[in-house]
């Protein structure tokens, strides 16, 4: 993600959530972001104390702006007066003392905030500023370049790349390449993770697209493996090294999904499936098969000797632990996020019968070690949360408050399962010692696909280097003499913002805003 300023955490985290994070909706917000982040990193607590000192000074001016203020210059008159007759003392011998030494520090003059707004992107062929779709553009892993691209049916593609600081629209795209069959095929485009090249998509039939790579110049276009890259939808999903591309493809049920190795153009593991995939890592592709409900497995490059399951008829495909059991029925198996530089998943679960004790309902956060197969429990009553960049915290949903032991660390209760009325909680877990720190009622976002049981993710985030958590509660903090929280004003009915300091365990900003329903 890139180091964050305070200032780009907030803008970003306050402007997802606004906009049901759909930074596709908000175009120019998505562009400004970036360059954000872009040009304030040497901007830190400095940079914000800057800023909410401006934010106050123009408050402060604003109240006073209809109070004319007269400045008065006080004259002294100056009279000669007549020499009086003195009587001279002779003064004093005085040691002289050396002069203290005095090291000057140089200080740096923080830039002006907010930001100014980049000079808008111009689009050569007609004028006015680019489309800026997600689809269609996006900046440059490595450098200030801005590639977006565009694919109107009967016209010449169009691939620019347009480099900092001016901007200058470059034409890159290949001679002779036009858009003729766009109407039922989407295009994608995404950078190489070193910055050195672009791989995009171009409809080449009514019904089929394929996949180019070109150089970042334009230099060396050619396409990749035509005949195992020939769908109508055709979308580009992430990559796990520089290498390997996770790509996804559609004419008609079921959906494919496979690892694309870019040097040599070939598919290295695939499978066919009814459901959904999720944010790869560097070893495996998460999936969620809908079959009965929603069923975890992950790609791997490493074949089983007989597909597993047969309904999605692939050798790369493992599913999640207990899968197709006859005591494990009903069992809605979710992809949460990777535990950062391991093979751990950690998974959403929820069951009419519970993954230890098969005799009643539960929800639960799972921690699956892909490699050995090996699940624990991480978060009783858990109903989504995700890791910290680093991983040494997990931001977890709760209905209601998180009990706890002597330790501090998550007991089950069966009071809150499957009980909304209780609201949603916001949980902050230390993953070394699994102690909960936190545990305060707070906004949580639904997941809209879940149509069985409780599923959400936390409205909360991380700075790049973990030392903060921004969240939003539906009222005013409660915070005991350390300056932590320990609860929500029950007569507060406004929202607030907070960043805390996961490092000296305080609360740093602690602002009113608008509902998020508003």
């Amino acid at each position: 993600m890139g180091t964050r300023t305070f200032q780009a955490i907030l803008e970003s985290f306050w402007l997802s959530f606004r906009g049901g994070f759909a930074t596709r909706n908000l175009p120019h917000a998505g562009l400004f972001l970036a360059r954000t982040r872009d040009s304030s990193q040497s901007l830190g607590m400095t940079g914000l104390l800057v800023f909410w000192g401006l934010v106050l000074a123009w408050v402060g001016a604003g109240c006073v702006a209809q109070t004319t203020v007269t400045a008065a210059v006080l004259v002294t008159e100056t009279r000669v007066l007549p020499s009086p007759t003195l009587t001279e003392t002779p003064l004093p011998i005085q040691t002289e003392s050396p002069l203290p030494t005095i090291t000057l520090t140089p200080t740096k003059t923080p830039p002006p905030f907010p930001t100014p707004l980049p000079t808008p992107v111009w689009a050569d062929w007609v004028g006015t500023p680019i489309r800026l779709d997600n689809d269609f553009w996006e900046w440059s892993p490595t450098a200030n370049e801005l590639a977006f691209y565009e694919c109107e049916e009967n016209e010449n593609l169009k691939l620019i790349v347009a480099i900092a600081p001016t901007f200058t629209s470059n034409n890159i795209s290949p001679e002779g390449m036009t858009c003729n069959f766009s109407n039922l095929v989407n295009n994608e485009m995404i950078w190489r993770p070193d910055g050195q090249q672009i791989i995009y998509s171009i409809p080449i039939s009514d019904e089929v697209g394929e996949a180019w790579i070109i150089g970042r110049d334009g230099s060396n276009a050619y396409p990749l493996n035509i005949e195992k890259f020939s769908y109508r939808w055709l979308k580009f999903v992430a990559w796990m090294d520089n290498n390997t591309l996770v790509e996804w493809g559609y004419i008609g049920l079921p959906t494919f999904i496979g690892m694309l190795d870019i040097p040599s153009g070939e598919i290295v593991a695939s499978a066919f499936f009814w459901g959904h995939e999720y944010r790869p890592n560097s070893s495996y592709i998460p999936g969620t098969l809908l079959d009965m409900g929603y069923s975890l497995f992950v790609i791997t490059r490493d074949p089983n000797e007989v597909p597993n399951p047969p309904i999605i008829n692939s050798q790369y495909v493992r599913m999640f632990p207990g899968y197709g059991t006859e005591t494990k029925e009903h069992i809605q198996t979710l992809y949460e996020d990777w535990l950062p530089g391991t093979n751990q998943m950690l998974v959403y679960w929820a069951s009419d019968n519970d993954y230890f004790d098969e005799t009643r309902e539960t929800t639960k956060l799972l921690l699956w070690n892909v490699d050995t197969d090996h699940v624990e429990l991480v978060a009783p009553n858990g109903i989504g949360g995700g890791f910290s960049p680093d991983g040494t915290w997990l931001a977890y949903v709760t209905y209601g408050t998180q009990q706890l032991d002597a330790e501090l660390k998550p007991i089950e209760d069966e009071a809150l399962l499957q009980n909304p009325e209780m609201g949603t909680y916001l949980q902050l877990m230390n993953t070394q010692n699994r102690q909960v720190i936190l545990s305060l009622p707070a906004f949580a976002q639904r997941d809209e696909q879940d149509a069985l049981f409780s599923h959400f993710k936390p409205v909360a985030e991380f700075s790049s280097n973990d030392r903060y958590l921004a969240f939003i509660t539906p009222g005013e903090l409660q915070i005991n003499g350390a300056d932590w929280p320990i609860g929500i004003d029950p007569d507060s009915s406004t929202s607030y913002l907070h960043i805390l300091d996961l490092e000296t365990q305080q609360v740093i900003i602690s602002t009113d805003i608008a509902s998020p329903t508003e």
